[in-house]
Order: structure tokens, then C-alpha cells, then sequence
């Protein structure tokens, strides 16, 4: 991606914003305001509105010109900022861990986590979400990784995406030899959007895979009336889900390969929620669908090559 284009710097605003450094970020979201980025505009107005950066002139300036540009949740807070800025703050920043145990009553160290059983397998710790005979399907409790779906905005499907050749080839190998022979090498169906005219692509022999969008509203026992077809917006202030919020949890590693290949630090936003990338097509073949912060499935989804979405792999582990 272009890191002179407008995407990459709101990416970029949005980061510098969740690790508490608004000046950088508010010079970013400038920048991209003035390629024609909604989504900056929006999230200077939500900076605007903070303790560090109060000026509610400048804030409904910035929520007016993001609305303008198509923004509908600026244009709702225009109407609703007369209730009280912290509360807006609240509504469309990103959770820490502590608001998932207020919300739950789950404590992060629990042998449960959003209602199921957590195990720990290498230096990961898994939910267990499904057994058959000494397998298990698992998936990362924690985003482990920030990556792109695709390094190029190209069709794709999953696969022949960057990301499944990442997550089997580089991932796998972290891994020991006794560990490797535990994950179980399947078949996994790739079926279209429920909500969009995309057509399922050809199973793959995956060990390590996303989750799809039929398995997150299986498992998680997600109602149709939680998944939104329309993202003009990289938060929500729909009703969350926190079952579904993921935390950022990097390795070494995975910060030291971040800033290497994105040029981005992320060790600023360890322990925020971040959305996280599903293996399911998005509005097209360019897109992927996601998890959003707020734990909100959204099908539209977002561009394949997005730098700044999480990662959680899954696999059926023999445990």
C-alpha cells in the first residue's frame, strides 16, 4: 500500500490515536482529511473530544466535514453531542481488557474466556470451540498478529491469499517438531457471503486457517440481527458483542516485524481491541469480512491489503 495514501494515514491516525498519541495523530488524519478520508475526519472530531485535545468548536467542524463526505455516524453525533463528550468518546473508541471482565465477569487469566474453555498449546493460549474424537477446533484467544489478508488490492479468495500461505508456511514453522505433528490437516469449505452475491471458492487442505463467518455465528451463537452489512466506519457505537472483542497480545516478534514491514509500532495499542480478519469474502473479491473492536460482525468487510486488522488462526489440534 501507498503510505502517501489516504488509507494508509488514516490507518496510520487511528494508531497513533489508540497509543495515546493524538498531536501525531491529528497531524496524520490532516493529512488524509485532505485527500478526502471520512474516516479521518471523523476520527479528528473524536480527538477533538478528548481531555488531551478539548475544543468542541473544532470537533463539530470535523464531524460536519466527515458527514459531508458520507460519514452518517458524524451525522448523528452532530445531533447527539449536546448529551456529553465522554460519552462519545466512549461510544466509538476502541475497549481495553478491563471492559471485557466489567462486562463479563471473566477475569483474562480464567481457564475460561467468552464462554468457552482456553487451553494453552505452544506460546499461544486457544478457545475451544469444537472436539471430534482427539482433536480439537481452537482458535487464538488473542489477536497474535497484525497482518494484511493480501500485500495487493487484487481479486483473491482465501485460497490463494497471502495470509493462508503466511499462517501454513512462515506461522507453522514456529512452532516444534512435536507441536507441528498436533496440528491436523483438514478440509475447509469456503463458502460465500450470506449477505452479498459472492460465490463460494474451492475447498482447501489447510492446517492453520481463519475462522469463517458460518463458524463465528455457529460457535458464538450469533443472531442475524448482530451482523451489518454497511461499514462506512472503522469503529461502531452499535451494541457490542463482547464475546466477540479480541485483544492485541504481540510477541516480540510480531512488534519487531510490524514496524519493519509497516513502519508502524504497534506496541502502543498490547491489550486494545482491534478487529480481526475472517477467511469469508467481503462485498467483492477484494475485500475480506472482519470482526470489528466492538466485537460487531461485519460483512461488508474491508480491503484485502489493510495493514492495521488482526489475526487469529485456528486449527483442530490433537490435545
Amino acid at each position: 500500500m501507498d503510505i502517501n495514501s489516504d488509507v494508509f494515514l488514516q490507518d496510520k491516525g487511528l494508531l497513533l490515536y489508540k497509543s495515546g498519541k493524538f498531536t501525531e495523530a491529528i497531524a496524520t488524519w490532516e493529512l488524509a482529511a485532505a485527500k478526502g478520508n471520512a474516516n479521518s475526519m471523523f476520527g479528528l472530531g473524536i480527538t477533538y473530544l478528548t481531555d488531551s485535545c478539548l475544543d468542541e468548536e473544532k470537533a463539530r467542524i470535523w464531524f460536519k466535514r466527515a458527514y459531508l463526505a458520507g460519514h452518517s455516524k458524524a451525522g448523528k453525533i452532530l445531533k447527539t453531542m449536546d448529551l456529553g463528550r465522554a460519552q462519545i468518546v466512549n461510544d466509538y473508541t476502541s475497549f481495553k481488557i478491563d471492559d471485557f471482565e466489567k462486562n463479563t465477569g471473566v477475569k483474562s487469566n480464567s481457564n475460561h474466556w467468552a464462554g468457552f474453555e482456553v487451553t494453552k498449546f505452544g506460546p499461544y493460549s486457544w478457545l475451544v470451540l469444537d472436539e471430534d474424537g482427539e482433536k480439537r477446533l481452537c482458535v487464538t484467544r488473542d489477536i497474535i498478529d497484525i497482518r494484511r489478508y493480501n500485500e495487493k488490492l487484487v481479486p483473491v479468495s482465501w485460497a490463494n491469499c497471502d495470509l493462508r500461505a503466511y499462517l501454513n508456511k512462515q506461522f507453522y514453522q514456529t512452532f516444534t517438531e512435536e507441536q507441528k505433528a498436533r496440528f491436523c490437516e483438514v478440509k475447509i469449505l469456503n463458502l460465500g457471503n450470506s449477505q452479498y452475491n459472492i460465490s463460494p471458492s474451492e475447498p482447501t487442505m489447510d492446517r492453520l486457517f481463519l475462522l469463517s463467518e458460518e463458524e463465528i455465528m455457529h460457535y458464538w451463537e450469533v443472531k442475524s440481527d448482530n451482523v451489518v452489512a454497511v461499514n462506512n466506519a472503522s469503529s461502531s457505537n452499535e451494541e457490542p458483542c463482547f464475546r466477540l472483542v479480541a485483544y492485541v497480545n504481540l510477541g516480540k516478534k510480531q512488534l519487531a516485524n510490524g514496524f519493519r514491514d509497516y513502519g508502524f509500532d504497534y506496541s502502543g495499542i498490547q491489550k486494545t481491541s482491534l478487529g480481526w480478519w475472517l477467511r469469508t469474502p467481503g462485498r467483492n473479491v477484494c475485500q475480506a469480512m472482519r470482526v470489528n473492536c466492538h466485537g460487531i460482525l461485519r460483512n461488508g468487510g474491508r480491503d484485502i491489503d489493510r495493514n492495521l486488522v488482526g489475526v487469529r488462526p485456528a486449527a483442530w489440534i490433537k490435545l
